[in-house]
């Protein structure tokens, strides 16, 4: 038998892994702030899961998308009024009203302007607390009046007036007027419980200067937001120069230094002669929906009975306004009813769906709280092409991902494209014409799309029923995992026992792999031994993968397994078979001995001379001597050449 370890030591390819490869890398939109970030066309980027909650100034970093709208016709609620005074001697029997409202995601939140009237007598405005769970069945603070006047010399001494109120997941930041005696002023206080409040040391933030400007002797009530860049605020202003009140506009990095606009001119004016808002403008409520500003106010034609109706604008900037054909958007009720006077000062939550409008009714005696819903109307369509992603490198793109909800009659497209700069880009490419409702991915594999360093995608949201609208709550772009591909040849290796043979191993890299390979085979019956170049193995290769056995080799058929590691768990394996066939049988040569001829009994005769037997019969068959030689000779040369085979892959090796 051959002397294996003469020949061949026994290799084990396998390679310790002392690092990993790192996870494809993803890239998440699903916050407000990821939205607002792209280039948008008719759509609303708001955080809905906190209705009132500060369009773009929420703790709470869930985003979503949805179709542009605006409020269709409103309808008065049949609960009205949805707040009413407090009953006998209460502190606010005689006055509720400037309704502001938040929803946190699990209560309502409304914060009030209230008096007391007593023997004909009027107290001063203070402001009032209460909470709901759903918006229309309100319980007081037990603390009311949470805010009062302060005291003398302070901004508030005369009273204070109903604030407005953003809350960013932690701490609820007022901004209230207030009045001194002499002049009016807008100031900022803190809270975190909504109820118990502490005014800012740096106020008054912003007062009636008596400077000149449109504004100088009045400046209260603002409507503030968050537009994901800087603070906004609206105001009442007022000065000879307007006689009547208008609506302002200040912006702020930090919601306490405001400037003012330049030019020294108001941003909504009175409507033309004759108008249902010809004499005043006021008390505005803005929300921002990523790319339009709505406004809801008050307007007053001068009537002497106090008819105060609602409006409805809408603005590009917030600055310039057109006002809806269809105002007064919201009217005075019949007589008897709550509001048979006065509509005033909105405050409006939209929850996706519909425009919730809280609103102050007078009927001649006492203000109170009501309620006015409106569905949304959607656009047609709209688009989002989102902000740049960077790979940071030549990045095969793997799967674009998104959740979605999808009301009947509506859909969502997705596109991409591709950029090496930043600057030139591909044509759009669909990804999906259609979505689903819930989780939708697709394999950007799958569409044959290069590698390149920068992506963008495009989402349009489209719908057949204007009350509907989907909703794009998150999409997800993932790197392609690198990978490599084992291909091996033949897939059925025969030997005879005792031979060598060998597997044509071809290892590709696939997405930017750049590992090292190590291989192994698994499944070896005994007496073969696997060997190769080398045991870490750098992408691309083609390479031999040698098997050899010896005499002692189990004949048959042996499932094999090729296998191919690399750093991080990553594997590729390739099932194959070894058929090892029986050595040929050896011819047994043996020698012949002479055999005495047999002679009958002795007889009465003459002895006769015993022939000599022929060579052959005396000596090893030659037919079996060749044979034996010529085996030998066979097994010398095999030897002799598995040795030099062996000697010329040692040399490879070296």
């Amino acid at each position: 038998m051959i002397n294996v370890p003469e020949i061949l030591t026994f290799i084990v390819l396998i390679f310790s892994v002392l690092s990993f490869s790192p996870s494809p890398r993803i890239w998440t939109h699903t916050t407000q702030a990821d939205f607002m970030a792209g280039e948008r066309r008719n759509l609303d980027v708001r955080t809905l899961d906190a209705l009132g909650t500060p369009y773009g100034y929420d703790a709470d970093p869930r985003g979503a998308i949805r179709l542009r709208s605006q409020p269709g016709p409103f309808s008065k609620h049949p609960l009205n009024p949805v707040f009413d005074v407090g009953k006998g001697e209460a502190w606010d029997n005689a006055v509720v009203s400037e309704a502001k409202v938040i929803f946190d995601g699990q209560s309502y939140h409304l914060w009030y302007a209230a008096r007391q009237r007593l023997d004909g007598k009027k107290s001063p405005m203070l402001v009032g607390y209460a909470t709901s769970t759903d918006g229309l069945n309100w319980t007081r603070h037990p603390d009311n009046p949470i805010m009062s006047p302060g005291l003398p010399g302070s901004p508030e001494a005369n009273f204070v007036y109903p604030p407005y109120i953003l809350f960013d997941g932690d701490t609820f930041r007022m901004w209230y007027s207030a009045h001194d005696f002499q002049e009016w002023s807008i100031n900022y206080a803190t809270s975190t419980d909504g109820a118990t409040w502490e005014k800012h040391p740096a106020n008054p933030l912003m007062r009636a200067a008596h400077d000149g400007r449109w504004d100088e002797n009045f400046i209260s009530e603002p409507s503030v937001l968050w537009n994901g860049e800087r603070f906004e605020m609206w105001y009442n202003g007022g000065s000879e120069r307007t006689g009547t009140l208008r609506v302002g506009y200040a912006s702020s990095q930090d919601g306490l230094d405001w400037q003012k606009w330049e030019p020294d001119e108001w941003v909504l004016d009175v409507g033309p002669p004759g108008a249902w808002d010809d004499f005043s403008v006021a008390r505005v409520h803005v929300l921002y929906d990523g790319e339009r500003y709505q406004m809801f106010y008050e307007g007053h034609d001068g009537n002497a009975n106090m008819s105060w109706r609602l409006g409805y604008a809408w603005s590009e900037d917030g600055l310039i306004w057109h006002k809806d054909s269809n105002n007064p958007l919201v009217d005075m009720g019949p007589p008897g009813e709550f509001d048979s006077n006065t509509v005033s000062e909105p405050y409006v939550i939209f929850d996706g769906q519909t425009y919730r409008l809280y609103y102050s009714g007078y009927d001649g005696d006492k203000y109170r709280i009501g309620l006015a819903t409106a569905p949304a109307i959607y656009e047609k369509a709209g688009s989002l092409e989102s902000p740049i992603v960077d790979g940071k490198k030549e990045t095969y793109w793997g799967e674009l991902a998104w959740t979605c909800e999808l009301p009947e009659g509506t859909d969502i497209r997705l596109e991409v494209a591709l950029s090496d700069d930043g600057q030139n880009w591909s044509d759009w490419q669909s990804v999906a014409e259609s979505s689903a409702g819930g989780e939708n991915a697709v394999s950007l594999l799958d569409l044959g799309l290069p590698a390149s360093r920068y992506l963008r995608y495009r989402a349009t949201l489209s719908t057949a029923d204007p009350a509907r609208s989907p909703v794009l709550q998150e999409i997800a772009i993932a790197e392609a995992e690198s990978d490599f591909t084992l291909d091996v040849q033949p897939g059925t290796l025969t030997l005879l026992a005792g031979e060598a043979g060998a597997y044509n191993i071809n290892l590709s890299p696939r997405y930017g792999f750049d590992e090292p390979v190590s291989l192994a085979v698994l499944g070896l019956p005994e007496g073969v031994v696997a060997y190769a170049l080398e045991n870490s193995l750098t992408l691309p290769v083609e390479l031999l993968l040698s098997l050899s056995s010896d005499l002692a080799s189990p004949a048959g058929t042996h499932p094999l397994t090729i296998e191919a590691s690399a750093p991080g768990g990553l594997t590729r394996n390739v099932a194959v078979e070894l058929i090892l066939l029986a050595p040929i049988p050896t011819p047994t040569v043996r020698a012949t001995r002479p055999v005495a001829p047999t002679l009958p009994p002795t007889a009465t005769s003459t002895p006769t001379s015993t022939p000599v037997p022929p060579v052959s019969a005396v000596r090893p068959s030659a037919v079996g001597i060749g044979a034996a030689v010529a085996v030998l000779a066979s097994l010398t040369v095999w030897f002799v050449i598995r040795r030099s085979r062996r000697a010329g892959q040692s040399q490879e090796e070296e």
